[in-house]
């Protein structure tokens, strides 16, 4: 405990300020690590603290509790992650026991989206990859004279990046400063960067209107041809084409550069649709109220009109998640239901039929349960589950619903072959009449496979191929993997459980036997029995 003191008197100087630590109990004060365990979707770096000033604090990654022979750190030292991996952190001072050990459990999962014909993964490293349709630069070569990449590319001139998101022809990514760089067609100002250039395939870092770097930005969001930015301290800004509002700011017009959105604070997620937008505010809180603005014909901003919206309004109470489409938006409620509005000429709503679009929000996809969130093109619909599975409805003349046929499917089913999913991504098709056939889906498995299918015309797929090369279930793109699992996957005390069974059960990975009871962790959880009790039987005898 550190104690400071300092004196007053009227009409005197403050004292200097003095102080004291004193150090209660017999042992050191464990290290803090921030952030901790968790998942990411890419790099990061752990800061390490001390709590005992002083102290010598060591750490290690291999799953093993540190020892006075393991690396040390300075206290505010950092340890980059980029790979699914265990920190183990102690400290010791002088005079006082060890400190319990600090452990920290972190799973790197990389991203993926999609654009109009076109896709893009964040791999762990903090790099971005990209592939399909090109006549922008949308796939972030540095070279638009070539019209379509088939097979994933690396984006030149981006380290550190966070998040990715992609619109019709264009490409966001956020860096762990806080800074966004977008890539393609400025066409309506999408890309943010002022009126030129006209395109680019080079990453260019968004502006605001003062020509400042837009900056501590939390969340991105890519719309039909306008984006959306998060603020750390839960502000919005917005920009490109706002011809029906989906800026937000009170009016029609354009803007080149970021501007803020004014109104909107406590936000907790963003989403951008075809020409309108979704805001989920939850002031610091797991569920919260849903604002919308911007093009309202179908009634997807959800207030019971078709009348544009300038502005946001309050839609909604109580929603925990949101997920907009091209000229739909889904949500999921508090209480775990899931409504809709907007357009369902496709069957997107998954409510049965095709049929007239809802102006208001209604309960949709067949009541189905367990839904996390929600993607959407113009056409489809796609709804990942708690479980890891996930649900595909609407349009599928390319297969982009994923069900194996292509069937147009008006309820939603569930994906064949994929499992253990992560993110599921319906690509951004703004319209919805004759604009399924180049529509398509990616996903992300939590052993960073990245998984595609529906239309492959512009090798939006990244498998290779032709233009008629078409898939109509989940397919794994060859060789191409976001993440390290070597860690969780290995099984260094060889008793045929992986780490993360262990690190579940709550054996210990580098002990084959636990409990010591001369029954393996495998064979005593395989039996039922309990790995970690040396007197299974209860009686009394080990």
């Amino acid at each position: 405990v550190m104690l400071k003191a300092r004196a007053f008197r009227r009409d005197h100087s403050p004292s200097s300020v003095a102080s004291a630590t004193y150090l209660i109990g017999t042992a050191t004060g464990a290290p803090i690590l921030s952030p901790g365990s968790g998942s990411y979707p890419s790099k990061i770096n752990v800061t390490v603290s001390n709590t005992t000033p002083g102290a010598t604090i060591r750490y290690t990654i291999d799953g093993t509790d540190p020892d006075g022979e393991d690396d040390e750190i300075a206290d505010g030292g950092t340890i980059t992650v980029d790979r699914d991996l265990r920190i183990k952190a102690r400290a010791w001072a002088d005079g006082l026991d060890p400190s319990p050990v600090t452990i920290g459990d972190y799973v790197i999962t990389g991203a993926v989206a999609g654009g109009n014909n076109h896709t893009l993964a964040l791999h762990r490293d903090g790099t971005v990859w990209a592939w399909g349709r090109n006549p922008n630069g949308e796939i972030g070569t540095g070279d638009d004279q070539v019209s379509e990449y088939r097979v994933p590319q690396h984006v030149v001139n981006l380290t550190d990046i966070v998040a990715v998101d992609a619109g019709p022809h264009f490409s966001m990514a956020l860096r762990a400063d806080g800074t966004v760089w977008t890539w393609g067609w400025n066409h309506g100002y999408r890309l943010g960067v002022g009126p030129s250039p006209g395109h680019t395939a080079v990453p260019m870092q968004v502006v605001t209107e003062d020509e400042q770097p837009l900056q501590n930005i939390a969340a991105i969001s890519a719309g039909g041809s306008h984006a959306l930015a998060l603020a750390d301290n839960g502000t919005l800004w917005a920009w490109g084409a706002n011809y029906d509002g989906p800026l937000g700011i009170g009016s029609n017009d354009n803007k080149s550069r970021a501007v803020p959105v004014p109104n909107l604070t406590g936000i907790g997620a963003i989403a951008a649709g075809g020409y309108f937008s979704l805001v989920l505010k939850t002031d610091g809180e797991a569920t919260g109220s849903l604002w919308a603005f911007g093009e309202n014909s179908a009634g997807q901003v959800g207030d019971g009109t078709d009348v544009d919206r300038l502005s946001p309004v309050k839609v909604l109470d109580n929603v925990r998640s949101i997920g907009a489409g091209g000229i739909h938006a889904l949500v999921v409620m508090a209480d775990g239901t899931v409504f809709g509005t907007g357009l369902n000429d496709r069957g997107q709503l998954g409510i049965g039929e095709m049929g007239d679009p809802f102006f208001t929000y209604q309960p949709v996809f067949g009541g189905a349960a367990g839904i996390e969130r929600f993607s959407a093109s113009g056409v489809h619909s796609l709804a990942l589950r708690a479980d890891g599975t996930v649900l595909g409805t609407g349009h599928n003349d390319a297969g982009q619903v994923g069900d194996g046929t292509t069937i147009h499917r008006h309820t939603p089913t569930v994906l064949p072959i994929i499992r253990n999913v992560i993110q599921a991504e319906a690509t951004m098709r703004v319209g919805s009449v004759f604009t399924g056939w180049y529509a398509h889906s990616v996903a992300l498995t939590d052993d960073g496979k990245v998984w595609v299918w529906g239309t492959n015309a512009y090798g939006q797929l990244g498998i290779g191929g032709t233009n008629h090369d078409n898939r109509y279930r989940p397919y794994p793109i060859p060789g191409f993997n976001l993440t390290d699992r070597s860690w969780p996957d290995g099984d260094p005390d060889e008793d045929g459980l992986r780490t993360e069974l262990e690190l579940e059960l709550g054996t210990d990975p580098f002990n084959a036997d636990t409990n010591g009871d001369g029954i393996d962790d495998l064979t005593a959880s395989r039996s039922g029995l309990d790995p970690l009790d040396p007197d299974m039987d209860g009686d009394g005898i080990d």
